[in-house]
C-alpha cells in the first residue's frame, strides 16, 4: 500500500527535468518519424509515465500521448474528480477522462493528427490489448511499434537528481535494517517484518517489500510463515520506493553462538562478495562478473547464488533479475550511472547453511558506488 497520495516535491525533482526527457524523446521520435508515443501505465507499471510527467498511476490504467512538440496529453479511466490532484502531481496538464481505454487513446490520436501513420507504443506487452485492438480497428493504416526497449534505454542512465533519490531511499532501507538488527531473535516472522515496514514507514518511504527466509533443507531460501519463530541465521530483504524509485538491501543475520561451519560460509561469502562488487563499473560485461565468481567458487558442496538486477526492470517487481540460471541480458555491458541491483550468496549442500548479501550500486566509470551501506551482519 502506498503511504498516502504522494505530492510533488519540486526541489527534489524539478520541472525541467521532466522537460528535458520529454525533449530528448522528442528529438529520437523526430527522426525516426514517429507522430506519437502512447507510454502505458497503471499501478504494477508506472515508471515510464511517471518518468515523462511525474505523475504515478496508483490505480487504474493511464495514458501518456507525447507528440514530435508540446507537453503532451493523458487519458485515464479514473473517474474525473481526480482531475485536481492529477494536475497537481503532473507536468501534464490536459487530461482526459474515458472509461474506455482504447476511445481514449483513439480519441486523443485524432485530435492531434497522423502524418506519418507511425505510433510508438512503450509497454506494448502490458497494454490492454482490447485497447489496442480498437486503435487498430479506428487506424487500419497506421503502424503501431513497439518502443519500450528504446526508453528503456534511455531511463535505465540514471540522471543526477534521480541518483540523488535513490541515495535516500538507500538510506531508509539501510536504517530500516539497522533498526532491527539488535532485536530479532525469538520474534516471530511478522513481527519482524512489521517493525522492518514500520521503521521504514516512519522515515517517510513510499512503499515497501519485506522478504524473510531462513535455514531450512533444500537449495533455495523460502519465504517463512507469519508465526513462524526465528531461531537460526535469517535473510532479510527490503526493498523501498520514493519518488517512484527503488532502493534494496539484503543481509543474513546470524543467531547467537553460530556453528563454526556457518561463520566459514560467512567470511566466504564476504570475501566473495567485496571481490565481486570491484567490477560493478562502466564497460564491464554482466558475464564477465559471472565468471569471476565461478572461477573462485570450485567446491562441489557449495552452491553459488549470483545474480544482477537493473534498477529500472526491479521498478515493476516482475522483470527476472540475471542469473546462471537465466541468462537473458548476459552480455549487457554496464554503463555509467546505470543503478543495478547485485546480490551473491553461498549454500552448504551438507548442512544447508545459507548465507547471502546484496546492495544497490550505481555504476561509475572507475570505481564502485555503493549506496546501501550497512554493514555485513553477525550477531554473535
Amino acid at each position: 500500500m502506498k503511504n498516502g497520495l504522494i505530492v510533488w516535491d519540486h526541489n527534489e525533482i524539478p520541472d525541467d527535468e521532466i522537460r528535458a526527457r520529454i525533449k530528448t524523446i522528442q528529438k529520437s521520435m523526430r527522426a525516426e518519424n514517429l507522430d506519437a508515443l502512447i507510454i502505458f501505465g497503471d499501478v504494477n507499471e508506472a515508471g515510464a509515465v511517471s518518468y515523462f510527467s511525474y505523475f504515478a498511476p496508483y490505480y487504474f490504467s493511464t495514458a501518456l500521448i507525447l507528440t514530435q512538440t508540446g507537453e503532451g496529453i493523458m487519458t485515464t479511466v479514473m473517474a474525473q474528480r481526480g482531475k485536481p490532484w492529477i494536475q497537481s502531481n503532473s507536468l501534464i496538464q490536459d487530461i482526459r477522462f474515458q472509461r474506455n481505454y482504447g476511445k481514449g487513446c483513439s480519441d486523443v490520436l485524432k485530435e492531434i493528427g497522423l502524418s506519418y501513420n507511425r505510433v510508438g507504443i512503450v509497454e506494448l506487452d502490458l497494454f490492454p490489448y482490447t485497447a489496442l485492438l480498437d486503435l487498430k480497428k479506428e487506424f487500419p493504416h497506421v503502424e503501431f511499434i513497439d518502443v519500450t526497449d528504446a526508453i528503456n534505454e534511455l531511463r535505465l542512465i540514471r540522471s543526477p537528481v534521480e541518483i540523488n533519490i535513490i541515495s535516500k531511499a538507500a538510506q531508509i532501507a539501510d536504517g530500516a535494517i539497522e533498526a532491527v538488527l539488535r532485536n530479532w531473535y525469538f520474534k516471530k516472522e511478522c513481527e519482524l517484518a512489521g517493525e522492518i515496514e514500520r521503521q521504514a514507514r516512519y522515515r517517510r518511504c513510499e512503499d515497501i517489500f519485506v522478504h524473510i527466509a531462513s535455514h531450512a533443507p533444500g537449495n533455495r531460501w523460502l519465504h517463512l510463515p507469519t508465526e513462524q519463530i526465528l531461531e537460526q541465521e535469517v535473510l532479510v530483504e527490503v526493498m523501498v520506493q520514493l519518488e517512484n524509485y527503488w532502493a534494496v538491501i539484503g543481509r543474513t543475520i546470524l543467531p547467537h553462538n553460530p556453528e563454526p561451519s556457518l561463520l566459514h560460509l560467512k567470511d566466504s561469502v564476504e570475501e566473495l562478495y567485496s571481490k565481486a562488487i570491484k567490477n560493478i563499473k562502466s564497460g564491464v560485461i554482466v558475464n564477465d562478473i559471472f565468471q569471476g565468481i565461478r572461477e573462485e567458487v570450485k567446491n562441489d558442496n557449495i552452491k553459488l547464488f549470483s545474480s544482477i538486477g537493473f534498477g529500472l526492470y526491479v521498478e515493476s517487481m516482475q522483470r527476472a533479475w540475471i542469473t546462471d540460471e537465466n541468462q537473458r541480458g548476459f552480455n549487457v555491458p554496464l554503463k555509467e550511472n546505470m543503478e543495478v541491483f547485485f546480490q551473491l550468496g553461498l549454500l552448504d549442500k551438507k548442512n544447508y547453511n545459507k548465507f547471502l548479501i546484496q546492495d544497490t550500486f550505481i555504476v561509475g566509470e572507475r570505481e564502485t558506488g555503493q549506496c546501501t551501506k550497512t554493514q555485513f551482519v553477525a550477531n554473535y
